[in-house]
């Protein structure tokens, strides 16, 4: 949440936004035609590497490689079967060079993961890091037009959408709404859901010996992930399976730790409302350190 962002004000931030798709009827659509779109990197962090050593001796770790380029994926996902809609892979890594020394290589990554290599965008630069961009949308939005016809798109509120203004896949789509920032990581099917999903994969099986095999794992990850996984993602999201959209239910909705509320949801409900009776009884003063003031220094009232 931003600084300054209250819990309540979160909530309701997101309890208005899906209220007003609903009320709006941005959900009444065929189910392949409600999609999210959204950017993901492959960055990761360092990792160590532990190794057998002897008992009682010194631990010995080795810190594993980090890859040079980070690579922008743009991804889209829909409610319901039969968008097929392509990932996109955006890099300045020369392994995916399709002139490069490695092309034939490359060729049989794709092959043998079913990927086609027109999604993988290469191009020549200096730099290491290829961020998200306005060409890199255009791109998408041009792939995937067939799937875009008609359909009503979520985007966040990122510069990369927005062409003088304008959003770049409204050229398709008969709608795009932008997910408000604070609230758009938890909103975003892919941010939270389809995204993580994805990653929590490829740590377990990415080699982090050779990134730019790696980098190409996630890209055919990102495809991978299932529809009856998708379709609940945006279901728990945006309320699609609840009777009614309250403040009461999306408060709920946001505690749930995969679907289920948390163990101890029911304690943590008691001890709030034990304080909140408490603080109506007592008005709680808290200190504060004042800096040079005489009363303020460590043997002052805020450290006793």
């Amino acid at each position: 949440m931003p600084l300054g962002m209250t819990r309540d004000s979160y909530v309701l931030g997101y309890f208005e936004f899906v209220k007003r798709l609903h009320d709006s009827a941005f959900f009444n659509i065929d189910s392949q035609c409600l999609i999210c779109v959204d950017f993901v990197t492959n960055s990761q962090r360092r990792e160590l590497e532990r190794t057998l050593s002897l008992i009682g001796g010194k631990q010995q770790k080795f810190a594993k490689s980090l890859p040079l380029y980070t690579n922008s994926y743009c991804v889209g996902v829909a409610y319901g079967e039969g968008a097929k809609l392509k990932t996109l892979m955006f890099t300045y890594d020369p392994t995916f060079d399709p002139n490069g020394p490695r092309r034939v290589e490359v060729q049989s990554w794709c092959d043998a993961n079913k990927i086609s290599r027109d999604q993988i965008y290469y191009e020549k630069s200096v730099k290491k890091y290829c961020k998200e961009q306005q060409a890199q949308v255009v791109e998408w939005e041009r792939v995937n037009r067939a799937g875009l016809g008609g359909a009503h798109v979520l985007v966040d509120d990122g510069g990369a959408w927005k062409m003088d203004r304008e959003q770049i896949l409204a050229g398709s789509a008969k709608r795009v709404e932008v997910m408000p920032s604070a609230q758009h990581g938890e909103l975003s099917v892919l941010d939270n859901k389809v995204n993580a999903v994805a990653k929590a994969q490829w740590r377990q099986q990415r080699h982090n010996v050779d990134h730019s095999w790696d980098a190409f794992l996630l890209l055919a990850l990102l495809e991978r992930v299932g529809q009856d996984s998708i379709t609940s993602f945006w279901n728990h999201n945006f309320l699609l399976d609840a009777a009614e959209v309250t403040l009461r239910a999306v408060e709920e909705r946001l505690v749930e730790a995969n679907g289920r509320p948390p163990i101890r949801q029911h304690l943590a409900d008691r001890y709030a409302e034990a304080y909140a009776a408490w603080m109506e009884d007592h008005e709680e003063v808290v200190p504060v350190y004042e800096g040079d003031v005489p009363e303020g220094g460590l043997d002052g009232p805020y450290w006793s």
